[in-house]
Order: structure tokens, then C-alpha cells, then sequence
């Protein structure tokens, strides 16, 4: 396995557009649940189930992925180790940046209907 300079660059991309997605997602919740409070809109439990649901998935599919490398990181050369600790760190995240960037599609367009 080669060191690819440009994995690191996509790793640091993949966290920041999955922390920005998740911050459109708490507040477009959040939002959607003080409207519901107030009575603008009825309570949506099925969301409201989802976050709590979805966050286990995107646990367990991450700890997976991660479990998955990690004998291949112990094993690996400390060259060959960069390019891993890279593979994990993306396959560790990408449960959490598909669903969070679904999750901000999905919540924008019930906004703007």
C-alpha cells in the first residue's frame, strides 16, 4: 500500500462537509421541534425516533469499519501505516457524513414544502 498525499486532503474535506451538515441538522431539527412546541406544526416522532436510531447504525457500521483495518494497521510498515490510519479515519466517518448530509437533504427539502 502507497502513501497517497491526497487521502489526507479528502479525509479533512469528508469531516468538515459532515460537521457542517450536522450542524444544519440540529438546528433544522431543533427549529422544526420549538415549532412543534408552539403549535405552528404537529410533532414529528417518527424524526424524532430517526436521530436516536440512526446515530446507533452509523456507531456500529463506523466501529466496524474501523475493527475491520485495524489488524492491517498493526501489521502494516510505518510508511504503509499513514495511508491506514487515513482508511480508517475515512471509513470510520463515512457512515456518519452519509447520513448527516442525507439527513440535511432530506430535512431541506420538508422545509421547503
Amino acid at each position: 500500500m502507497t502513501y497517497d498525499p491526497l487521502q489526507a486532503w479528502r479525509l479533512a474535506w469528508q469531516t468538515q462537509e459532515m460537521m457542517t451538515a450536522a450542524a444544519l441538522t440540529i438546528g433544522l431539527r431543533t427549529f422544526a421541534m420549538g415549532e412543534a412546541m408552539v403549535g405552528l406544526r404537529p410533532h414529528d416522532h417518527r424524526e424524532n425516533q430517526r436521530m436516536v436510531s440512526e446515530k446507533m447504525k452509523a456507531a456500529a457500521e463506523s466501529a466496524k469499519a474501523s475493527a475491520l483495518l485495524w489488524p492491517q494497521l498493526m501489521a502494516a510498515s510505518p510508511t504503509a501505516a499513514w495511508g491506514l490510519w487515513l482508511r480508517l479515519g475515512s471509513g470510520g466517518l463515512r457512515p456518519y457524513h452519509s447520513r448527516t448530509t442525507a439527513n440535511v437533504a432530506r430535512l431541506m427539502s420538508k422545509r421547503l414544502r
